[in-house]
């Protein structure tokens, strides 16, 4: 359910979540640790490691999908003299894709470093897909 739909215009995806959980028998420290996602700043706070994993690896998913947004419009402006054309991490790569020859033709540290990270980011998110 997205903001789009009825019900996702009304309720944020916590608590669409932590509904389908309870409907779907899930047990009580699953359900808590999805309710826990958001840590101190959310409505419940993580009380067991399983649940602080879940944050932790929330937080660093969020900030390090930030990041990588944040740089790749850099390159974009810089290298493709061009607004970006994206919103997302998927996107991103997609857009890189499309661009690796002339990025490659660069040749510059820059560049190389971008595409070593686009490697490595898509290689994370094959294993997290």
């Amino acid at each position: 359910m997205n903001k789009n739909s009825p019900i996702g215009h009304y309720l944020d995806h916590l608590t669409l979540g932590i509904i389908k959980l309870f409907q779907e028998g899930f047990p009580l420290k699953i359900i808590h640790a999805v309710a826990a996602h958001h840590g101190e700043p959310g409505p419940t706070r993580p009380e067991t490691i399983e649940a602080m994993i879940i944050h932790v690896a929330d937080y660093i998913d969020s900030k390090l999908n930030g990041d990588i947004l944040r740089k790749a419009r850099n390159i974009c402006q810089e290298e493709l003299k061009g607004p970006p054309e994206f919103n997302n991490i998927s996107q991103v790569l997609d857009v890189f894709e499309k661009h690796k020859k002339y990025l490659i033709k660069r040749k510059t540290n820059l560049q190389n470093l971008y595409l070593q990270r686009l490697k490595f980011f898509k290689l994370l998110l094959t294993i997290v897909l």
